[in-house]
């Protein structure tokens, strides 16, 4: 979900996870979310991406 603050778009989203989920799965989805490109939106035309740490 688009957040746009100061002008700058931030996406974000709340994750509800079941009773079943163990703390494995939670860490396997963080580190999947890490990953470069996991939440690429340079196809999107409103796209704003901050630089990655690497870029700065």
């Amino acid at each position: 979900m688009p957040l746009n603050l100061g002008g700058r778009r931030h996406d974000y989203s709340h994750v509800y996870v079941m009773p079943h989920v163990t703390q494995e799965l939670i860490d396997e989805l963080l580190e999947d979310l890490a990953q470069p490109g996991a939440f690429d939106r340079s196809a999107d035309k409103d796209a704003q991406r901050p630089p990655l740490p690497h870029q700065r």
